[in-house]
């Protein structure tokens, strides 16, 4: 079992925990644990995978929490936590995931924000965040200090009122996409100096379309210089 560099953990509603014996998982890369109702936490022990590349929950509905030894995968490039409906938040030691590049957080229906931790994940290039329905209804406010993020997409955010002023700050930033986020009524006046952007999306904000308008929109002048611009 030392050896094992990948484990997928899947359809089982009688499983309600992990063993505490992943410490000896050594070698181990990738872990799905997937569609497993009745799971409630997450060993500690996760924190010792130290070979862990890329780790995803998917449809456990019963698990409140990831552990904060979460922290402590050095390893680990990619994280997805999708459909947990019952995780209200995610671990403040998520910021010290120095080697995360990707971050999907999807259908977590009680998840408020995300940890202000997150402005400390240095090697972040993709962040993703979709239908996390009235709960979800802020983002870090230094999110501009993810200077590695080049993909930033965020969908169904129907609390969400606003946009960080810092995002001014994201010089990488290449793909922008915001789709069914209502309470967003502008965009920051910054936006205009993002000039690595190459694609914005915009999608179903009729009031938000109308002040893009080509040439004739009061905020036209803050996305005309992106090529792939995009609204509905």
């Amino acid at each position: 079992m030392t050896a094992l560099k990948s484990l997928r953990i899947i359809y089982s509603d009688e499983l309600i925990e992990l063993p505490e014996c992943f410490w000896c998982l050594k070698s181990l890369q990738s872990l799905q644990v997937s569609d497993c109702s009745a799971i409630r936490v997450l060993p500690e022990s996760l924190g010792e995978l130290q070979s862990l590349q890329e780790l995803t929950i998917d449809e456990c509905n019963s698990l409140t929490s990831l552990p904060q030894s979460v922290g402590r995968l050095t390893s680990l490039r990619s994280l997805n936590v999708n459909s947990c409906s019952s995780i209200s938040s995610l671990p403040d030691s998520l910021g010290e995931l120095q080697s995360l590049q990707q971050l999907t957080v999807g259908r977590c229906k009680t998840l408020s924000s995300l940890p202000q931790s997150v402005v400390c994940l240095t090697s972040l290039r993709v962040l993703r965040i979709s239908c996390c329905d009235d709960a979800f209804h802020e983002l870090p406010e230094r999110l501009g200090e993810l200077r590695s993020l080049r993909i930033f997409h965020i969908e169904g955010l129907r609390a969400l009122a606003c946009l960080p002023e810092s995002m001014c700050r994201l010089t990488s930033l290449e793909d922008l996409r915001i789709e069914d986020c209502p309470g967003i009524e502008s965009l920051p006046e910054g936006i205009k100096d993002l000039t690595a952007l190459q694609e914005l999306r915009i999608w179903d904000f009729p009031d938000l379309a109308r002040r893009c308008e080509s040439r004739k929109g009061e905020d036209w002048h803050l996305v005309s210089h992106i090529p792939g611009l995009y609204i509905f």
